[in-house]
Order: C-alpha cells, then sequence, then structure tokens
C-alpha cells in the first residue's frame, strides 16, 4: 500500500458528540443544535434552516443509533450559486462570493498564516477543487439539506487498532485506513447497509449507505475541529475517502481530503479507486431524509 505522508502523531480520532444528554426532547432540541452549530461554522446571523428529523427517527432509535456508532446530523441547504457563475467569474471571484454569503467558511488562500494553522477556523475546499468543477473533470457539487447518520468514529493514523464500534465489527475490519474506495462501497452494500436495516428496522438501500461528498466532509470535518476550540492543534487524524471522482487526467481518480497538516479540511488529492492508501480512511454516511 503506498504511504503519502510519515511521522505524524498519534491522533486523536474520536468525533466530538454534538448530543446534549439532558435534553427532554432530543428530536425538537436536535433542530436547535443543528442550527447553532452551522450557524457557528457559516457565521453568525445566518438564518440556517433545519427541518425536523423524519418521524421515524424517534428518540429510542436516535440513542440505538448511538450506541451502534453512529450520529444524527443535519447538512444544510446551501447557496453555492451554480457552474455557470464559477466558470463565468472564475474560481477567485466565485470563492469570493461564497465567503460573502457564508462568512466564516473561508477562502483559504486568503486567511493568514496563523489562521491556516488554527484549525478552528473555518476553511473551504482548495481552489484546485473549484478549478477542476469549472473545467468539468468535477460534478459541480449540491447541498439540498438533508438529514443524515455519521459514524463517530473517525480514521486514525495510529498503530494500534482503532476504536471498536457496534459499525466497524459489521463491516469485519479492524482498520479504517488502508482501504480502497472501492473495497468501501462493496463493504457498504454487502455489510453494513444490512446489518444496519437489521439493527434499526429502517429499509436502507445501497444508495442511501455511502461515502461523503467532498464538499459534505469539509463541512463535516471543520465542524468537527471547531467543536474542538480554538488553538493551532493540527488535524491528526487520517485523510477520508469521498464519493466524488475527477476525471484530470483521463482516468477516474477518487477524490480524497482532510487529514493534511495544514490546509485539513481544506485539502484535495485523488487516488485511483482500486488502490488502497495507507494513509487514507473513510467513514460511512448514510442518508435518512430531507
Amino acid at each position: 500500500m503506498a504511504n503519502i505522508r510519515e511521522e505524524l502523531p498519534t491522533p486523536q480520532n474520536i468525533s466530538p458528540d454534538f448530543s446534549n444528554k439532558s435534553e427532554l426532547n432530543p428530536v425538537e432540541t436536535k433542530q436547535e443544535q443543528e442550527k447553532a452549530a452551522w450557524t457557528q461554522l457559516l457565521g453568525e446571523g445566518l438564518s440556517i434552516e433545519v427541518p425536523p428529523p423524519p418521524a421515524s427517527l424517534t428518540p429510542e432509535l436516535i440513542d440505538k443509533l448511538k450506541t451502534l456508532g453512529f450520529r444524527l446530523l443535519y447538512i444544510p441547504n446551501l447557496d453555492l450559486g451554480s457552474l455557470g457563475e464559477l466558470q463565468d467569474q472564475g474560481f477567485n471571484k466565485y470563492l469570493q462570493g461564497l465567503e460573502a454569503r457564508y462568512p466564516n467558511w473561508r477562502n483559504f488562500i486568503t486567511m493568514s498564516s496563523e489562521e491556516k494553522e488554527n484549525t478552528s477556523i473555518a476553511r473551504n475546499l482548495l481552489p484546485e477543487y473549484w478549478m477542476s468543477v469549472a473545467d468539468g473533470f468535477i460534478s459541480f457539487p449540491t447541498l439540498p439539506g438533508e438529514w443524515v447518520l455519521v459514524e463517530t468514529v473517525r480514521p486514525s493514523l495510529a498503530e494500534e487498532q482503532d476504536q471498536a464500534s457496534p459499525a466497524m465489527q459489521a463491516m469485519q475490519l479492524e482498520r479504517r485506513t488502508g482501504v480502497s474506495a472501492n473495497e468501501v462501497n462493496n463493504i457498504f452494500e454487502t455489510l453494513l447497509t444490512p446489518w444496519l436495516n437489521e439493527q434499526t428496522g429502517m429499509n436502507f438501500s445501497g444508495n442511501d449507505c455511502r461515502l461523503p461528498s467532498a464538499i459534505e466532509l469539509n463541512l463535516l470535518l471543520n465542524r468537527e475541529n471547531i467543536s474542538k476550540g480554538a488553538g493551532t492543534a493540527l488535524d491528526e487524524t487520517a485523510l477520508e475517502w469521498t464519493n466524488d471522482t475527477t476525471t484530470l487526467g483521463g482516468v477516474p481518480r477518487q477524490i480524497f481530503i482532510g487529514g493534511e497538516l495544514e490546509s485539513g479540511a481544506a485539502s484535495f488529492y485523488s487516488g485511483l479507486p482500486e488502490r488502497a492508501i495507507s494513509d487514507v480512511g473513510f467513514r460511512a454516511l448514510v442518508s435518512v431524509g430531507r
């Protein structure tokens, strides 16, 4: 397996739990938690719409999903403009427009060195990503607004095994790194989805259980880094596969982001989907409804 990075410190691979265990009505107050979290990330004073979670997600089921290794989050509906706007304006002006709409979601290249080192400052994907989108190598991203389940354990670069979870056991894996994107997708279809349906009584399909898109993972990583608080501690977790591909170079390649020292959630790389990379891991995202 390839190794694109060496000698990194031991990671903190447990994603923060954004739940409030003292809530009397978890489903109702979950909306307020999500609004507060995304307002903090994107910009104070913004009106972030968060609908109620699907009725099938009862408080009891939400609690059970936590024990299975998943947390419930809402990925908001954001105005990303259009491919035409990106192509007409160029990536620099386009990113300026996104930052004007969401002032806390920063354009990485305009951040100071101190800001770049502080992973609690949210950063958009690198301009190289948006240039590839403009050139047609990557599909233009969309964020229609969606409730999702996200695994609570982030991929680790530590030598020891990743923290065990019922989901990890169901996938028959000891590590989240060093697994190709193709193998991950096969595991989701053949092992994780049937197991989730059995455990929850839901009826998830193979399309529901997936890798996050690059823009979704960027937002999730930023949110997790912000929850750690201000400071200059660099992101020490592994890079993560996304569900997006690029055709730059003529051969389809899977995009992975996160984990890199300075750019962190803004990072942008790609690799052959059939190739396992020791520094690249994954987490499952499960679509549960809008």
